[in-house]
């Protein structure tokens, strides 16, 4: 949990010191992670990570944050229709928080519902007559530092015991006000869904007639059948006309339409042809179909076919509009007859699909790509295995950036001088079609006077160094800033390396930021940086 100011309100002196304090951590503290990182630092404590370090969730907030959520409030437990039913006023113990995220509600130890908001729940069913046990606790939005999620949970609500009940429920248990008159509705009703029923006359009045109130009028509500008269709890016969039935829970061993082509009992629903076959069936086994599925009747939609898709003889999946015989796009696949060799193709055409897939009695597997243009575009650095043939001739991979290290923190450094820092330590695996290949080191600082500044970069293989390169400020007596870099171009061969940067100063010396138009910038990085160095595969 973190400092809400809607709950607790600073002094203006403690403001001024807590971004005080934030200042000066922020730089003093060298700031370096995954290219196109940002790390926002929050006067409450935690931070905002945005970018690639935040890891799937692209944007990740109260990272850092330890504390939990207060204990939940304001939570009744109650049971109607065979379900448990929890409600919650929104309360939590200290205030609700401002990175809360759910309730948890957990019946038998295990998590029946989330709530996200004040409100009723209703978890099941359950078999009426059954005992539970009720526990309820809140969770919050915190991360880790590494952007995966960290929530902390409170302390438990409960645990509460509940019995449920069966097919009856108190409608004023959900918050609806019932009236009972022997008029028509007058006036307003207090809340939307509230009911007014009108009984007739005699020792045990029925009800004749119902409204319920929609927020501005009261709307009659077709009444069928009432059985609320009963003091049965279980009525069998043999044979009933029924035009509606509305109970809680109804429960038969078979139900069909009169021919006898759709119904359910206790193997599932099913519906058949003409010829007694079933064509659909739902069960616990799953959903079988004989013939083909679509999401909608008619239009643009998409169809799951075994037997309409051109030369196949498993079917697939395609989309299609009002002319089924001529789809949009395509995806199917079939097999021989011994099942060795598979094939998946997808496409626009089953004549000629762009993609096509083989699988044959070796194991081996053959990708194929048919187009008038093919084009890869993508944001991450794509790795190749293999050769890359171009005519039958093994080519290299085209020119790629394989390592790159940035840094936007400015500062004199916080270690002493004169010894070597270690900034970044990376692993780099050389694959090529040949014995090896060529790479082109590149490196900058931007440093300001008058001590000197020195970036080292230091490739190794099992211990020894391989090649090494450095960048070296000059001592300017009057202290200027200014920009230095370097770049040299080197053979490797097939193998696994390691790559790793120190950086090193003498006398007075700071990394310098500054104007964004001073500083550097790479169309693959986001944002300026002071220091970098990036090595690319030629």
């Amino acid at each position: 949990m973190v400092y809400h100011p809607s709950i607790i309100r600073r002094t203006a002196f403690e403001d001024v010191a807590l971004a005080a304090g934030s200042a000066l951590d922020i730089a003093t503290r060298q700031q370096t992670g995954a290219t196109g990182t940002g790390t926002w630092h929050n006067v409450d404590g935690t931070k905002t990570i945005q970018g690639p370090g935040a890891g799937p969730e692209g944007v990740v907030h109260w990272v850092g944050d330890t504390t939990p959520p207060g204990r939940p409030t304001g939570v009744t437990v109650g049971s109607g229709a065979g379900m448990i039913l929890v409600a919650w006023d929104g309360g939590l113990e200290g205030g609700v928080p401002p990175d809360f995220d759910h309730l948890s509600l957990i019946v038998d130890g295990l998590e029946a519902g989330r709530a996200l908001a004040k409100g009723v729940y209703p978890l099941g069913p359950y078999e009426p007559g059954s005992v539970h046990e009720v526990k309820v606790v809140a969770w919050d939005d915190a991360h880790a530092q590494d952007g995966s999620p960290a929530p902390n949970g409170s302390s438990a609500w409960g645990p509460e015991r509940v019995t449920v009940s069966g097919a009856d429920i108190d409608p004023e248990s959900l918050g609806i006000l019932v009236t009972k008159a022997a008029t028509d509705p007058e006036g307003a009703g207090k809340h939307r869904g509230d009911l007014w029923l009108r009984y007739g006359e005699g020792e045990r009045p029925a009800v004749a007639a119902e409204w319920w109130w929609d927020g501005d009028a009261w709307v009659p509500i077709p009444v069928a059948v009432y059985l609320d008269q009963l003091a049965a709890r279980d009525v069998q016969v043999d044979a009933a006309v029924i035009g509606l039935i509305c109970a809680g829970i109804i429960r038969s061993g078979q139900f069909s339409t009169p021919d006898g082509l759709v119904g359910f009992d206790s193997s599932g629903f099913w519906s058949k042809g003409v010829d007694g076959k079933t064509l659909f069936k739902a069960s616990g086994n799953g959903v079988q179909a004989v013939g083909g599925l679509q999401t909608a009747g008619g239009g643009d939609r998409i169809q799951l076919s075994q037997t309409l898709i051109q030369g196949t003889t498993t079917g697939g999946l395609q989309g299609i509009g009002d002319d089924p015989t001529h789809p949009y796009w395509l995806i199917w696949g079939d097999h021989d007859e011994d099942g060795l060799v598979s094939r998946l193709m997808m496409g626009t055409s089953t004549q000629q699909p762009e993609i096509s897939i083989v699988r044959g009695q070796q194991g081996r597997n053959n990708v194929g790509l048919t187009a008038d243009r093919v084009d890869i575009v993508g944001r991450q650095i794509v790795g190749i295995e293999g050769d890359v043939a171009l005519d039958g001739r093994s080519i290299y991979a085209p020119d790629r950036r394989v390592y790159q290290w940035v840094s936007s923190w400015t500062g004199r450094p916080g270690y002493p001088g004169g010894t070597w820092y270690t900034e970044n330590t990376a692993s780099l695996t050389v694959r090529s079609p040949g014995q090896g290949r060529w790479y082109v080191l590149d490196m900058g600082e931007r440093i300001t006077g008058p001590g000197e500044g020195f970036l080292l970069a230091v490739i190794r293989k099992n211990g020894e160094n391989i090649a090494t390169h450095v960048v070296s400020s000059s001592a300017t007596p009057g202290g200027q800033t200014d920009n230095y870099s370097a770049s040299r171009r080197f053979w490797l061969p097939d193998g696994v390396y390691q790559i790793t940067v120190y950086f090193k100063y003498f006398g007075d010396c700071q990394v310098s930021g500054g104007d964004v138009y001073l500083c550097y910038t790479d169309p693959q990085v986001s944002g300026w940086f002071a220091r970098y160095v990036f090595l690319t595969e030629c």
